[in-house]
């Protein structure tokens, strides 16, 4: 209940500020019960916000130009993840 927890919480503060990644990769982080799992949901929550970022653009109607946009495409899809993969991390300091 507590990773599930920790999860929305950063999907809400990522929603609010890029800085939600951090927070939320810290929280799934330290809910988790080893190194392993604790990378394993940041990559997750990384990939989540990024899915669900796809999927505010397609409701906009601009997927299209978003993939087009070349490297800041393969910048915006790597950034949420490796961000809260790295921030989840933290988990190997307690």
């Amino acid at each position: 209940m507590k990773k599930l927890l920790a999860f929305i919480i950063g999907l809400i503060a990522a929603y609010i500020h890029w800085v939600g990644l951090i927070v939320g990769g810290i929280l799934v982080g330290i809910t988790a019960e080893s190194n392993k799992k604790a990378l394993t949901y940041g990559f997750a929550l990384g990939f989540v916000v990024w899915i669900l970022f796809v999927i505010y653009l397609a409701l906009l109607g601009v997927v299209d130009k978003y993939v087009s946009m070349g490297p800041l495409f393969y910048l915006s899809m790597v950034l949420p993840v490796v961000t809260s993969t790295l921030s989840a991390s933290v988990r190997s300091m307690f």
